[in-house]
């Protein structure tokens, strides 16, 4: 007990936060995450929603098992390391590092203006975001640039 007081004092540790978030909580699987988004197994859908959930929890460095769909920004999150002072540069650097592909993240397609960011409304967020790019590069979109 001595040891775990001294660690997890005013001045938490990122370990300590990460343990605090966990409390009462217990891993969902990816296939419930992913019911809980509305998302359909084995689809692009499937692969840009788990890239979220790690993005996620890779800013907070918890496992992402312990990411839910309603978590949410002011709410839950912010227990978490980084998201106690959120950095929202580092989330989409760490978004398109988990999805393999550039996100424009200050064009404000997919963070929500100011106000409650849940991971579900995040995902498909990113999903609507990236399927629009997929369009464009295909041709099917019109060029909203003039180019």
């Amino acid at each position: 007990m001595r040891r775990e007081a001294t660690s997890c004092g005013e001045s938490k540790t990122a370990h300590c936060k990460v343990d605090d978030f966990r409390v009462g909580r217990t891993r969902q699987p990816d296939d419930e995450f992913l019911s809980d988004c509305g998302v359909a197994p084995g689809t692009e859908a499937t692969r840009i929603a788990l890239a979220v959930r790690r993005a996620v929890a890779g800013i907070g460095l918890v496992d992402p098992l312990f990411v839910r769909a309603a978590n949410s920004y002011p709410g839950t999150l912010e227990l978490l390391p980084l998201w106690d002072s959120m950095d929202w540069l580092a989330l989409g650097l760490e978004m398109e590092r988990e999805l393999g592909h550039p996100v424009r993240w200050e064009s404000g397609e997919i963070m929500p203006p100011l106000g409650l960011l849940i991971v579900s409304d995040l995902v498909a967020r990113v999903r609507y975001f990236l399927e629009q790019v997929q369009s464009t590069e295909r041709g099917v979109a019109p060029d909203h640039d003039g180019g």
